[in-house]
């Protein structure tokens, strides 16, 4: 079993604004890897949609309080 808890919206706005992107928030983004990755086994998590808004995607599967693993993952992400 598992919990999921939705981050809060003052700070998925924080990020948005921050970002820039705040006007795009329900636009649609594609997570998807890079082609030219040179990792073997490089896979976007299960919990990550394919594709969502950015609000969605900020809001229910990135955990906005734990720094990322992979500093290029939040690069990654196009709009």
């Amino acid at each position: 079993m598992s919990l999921v808890c939705p981050n809060p919206r003052p700070e998925v706005d924080a990020i948005l604004a921050r970002l820039g992107l705040a006007e795009k928030r329900l636009s649609s983004v594609s997570v998807a890897l890079d082609p030219t990755s040179a990792k073997k086994r490089a896979k976007v998590p299960d919990f990550v949609p394919e594709k969502c808004s950015l609000e969605e995607l900020l809001t229910w599967h990135l955990d906005l309080r734990t720094p990322p693993k992979k500093v290029h993952f939040l690069k990654s992400l196009t709009i």
